[in-house]
């Protein structure tokens, strides 16, 4: 019995034999934890200090985050570019220090005209070093169980809410907003910079070009997977998706989908505070959703595994979302914000792990840093506009509900678009009668 065990103990592959792709999938959540805790989730809590101290109106103040997000959104596609190119690695240093750095800068601000410059700089620095390099690294590592990896992954990005709001919160309560930034500043440099070092690479042997072959996460060879995830899936170029309809009618469902998220990311506090509800009674609600989030993302990414059509998901998601809305505007009650923050905290679950999929599944893997800064900066419109009209709305009116009505029809524009969309028809149209190497199976 004995020497059973220890050769059970002794067959189990160490620590050093565990595939990098592993590695790279925990440096990626610590890295989308820190780096949407600092420069997305924790916007609305610095927005009555600044309104209070600095006498900025709402909608100013949200403006430089819309502003952000326009900036962010307009250089995607040169970030992209980049990375197909380049590889993450590069791009992560370099937008991880100057990112940093505008945080610094940020804590020194006392007009409107330098918070808007030194945002919309960290804006640029930030997109070198967020979203597109680190959801590009992981399509890098994974094929077969692209979905699980990247639902762990991006679970940082809802552990950002959880463990950030509270904190920068308290933070800034204890020490205020100037010295938060500070503090947020040297946090991304220290942790970011030596993570990048030590753990992420391009790919499986440091080559930016082993996006184009195939690349399993197991070592069994042969190992099938019947699900639609699996099957070779045709590269697309960005000039090809650019010209399909499945490329824009993607953007306009992601456009209108995340206009809403966004735009409630910002708003939120001021939100509940116009309900007679504390700032950190409201940092902590939409704590309690990201923790839902946690659970349901890695849900999500194995039932997207295993789903044939990741489409009946994002309609599902939307509605999830109009639900949730619509019931955060009944008159306040122990049932109406548990009932929002399970509806709200579910769609999160799915909605950034979607989005990823659905474009490595619809044009291939090849180009996927390209095709996802292109479509991000499609989506930027609703996500520069939703704030700002929010803030606008509430300055004229004293109230978000039209706003949020807004943001519901939003929702429900993007479900009606994903149940819509057909990738197959596109593809037929643009096959090229002659053997091209651009038809070169993943």
């Amino acid at each position: 019995m004995i020497d059973t065990v220890g050769r059970a103990i002794r067959s189990r592959p160490r620590l050093s034999e565990t595939y990098h792709g592993w590695w790279i999938v925990a440096a990626v959540t610590l890295l989308l934890t820190l780096g949407s805790g600092i420069t997305f989730w924790t916007f609305t809590v610095y927005i009555p200090p600044l309104e209070d101290e600095l006498g900025w109106s709402r909608a100013e103040i949200s403006v430089a985050f819309s502003l952000g997000i326009l900036i962010s959104g307009l250089i995607g596609p040169f970030v992209g570019i980049w990375i197909d190119s380049h590889g993450g690695r590069s791009s992560i240093l370099i937008g991880s220090v100057l990112t940093g750095a505008c945080y610094l800068l940020l804590g020194t601000v006392d007009s409107l005209w330098q918070f808007y410059l030194i945002y919309g700089l960290s804006a640029v620095f930030r997109t070198f070093m967020f979203f597109i390099p680190l959801q590009s690294l992981l399509m890098r590592w994974f094929d077969r169980r692209r979905g699980l990896a990247m639902s762990i992954a991006t679970s940082g990005f809802s552990l950002g809410g959880v463990i950030f709001l509270p904190l920068i919160s308290l933070l800034v309560d204890a020490a205020g907003w100037r010295a938060t930034h500070v503090i947020s500043g040297v946090l991304l440099i220290a942790i970011f910079v030596p993570l990048t070092f030590l753990v992420l690479c391009n790919g499986p042997e440091g080559e930016a070009a082993n996006i184009e072959r195939p690349i399993r996460d197991e070592t069994k060879p042969g190992s099938q997977n019947s699900n639609e995830s699996s099957k070779p899936v045709r590269n697309w170029s960005l000039e090809e998706a650019l010209h399909s309809r499945a490329f824009w009618l993607l953007s306009v469902a992601f456009m209108m989908f995340f206009m809403g998220r966004v735009s409630f990311s910002v708003h939120s506090v001021p939100f509940f505070e116009s309900r007679d509800i504390s700032a950190g009674t409201a940092a902590a609600l939409i704590s309690y959703s990201a923790v839902v989030s946690l659970v349901t993302r890695v849900f999500f990414g194995v039932l997207a595994d295993r789903a044939r059509d990741v489409r009946a998901l994002t309609v599902g998601v939307s509605l999830l979302q109009v639900a949730a809305m619509a019931i955060v505007l009944a008159p306040t009650s122990p049932l109406v914000l548990t009932s929002f923050v399970l509806l709200w905290g579910t769609a999160a679950g799915g909605g950034p792990l979607l989005e990823p999929l659905l474009i490595s599944r619809t044009f291939g893997a090849r180009a996927f840093g390209s095709l996802l800064g292109a479509l991000i900066a499609v989506e930027t419109a609703g996500d520069f506009i939703g704030p700002i009209l929010g803030g606008l709305i509430f300055d004229a009116t004293g109230s978000y509900t039209t706003a949020f009505i807004v943001y519901i029809a939003g929702f429900v524009i993007a479900a009606i678009a994903f149940a819509s969309f057909r990738p197959e028809h596109d593809e037929s149209k643009l096959r090229s009668p002659t053997k091209s190497s651009i038809l070169r199976r993943h």
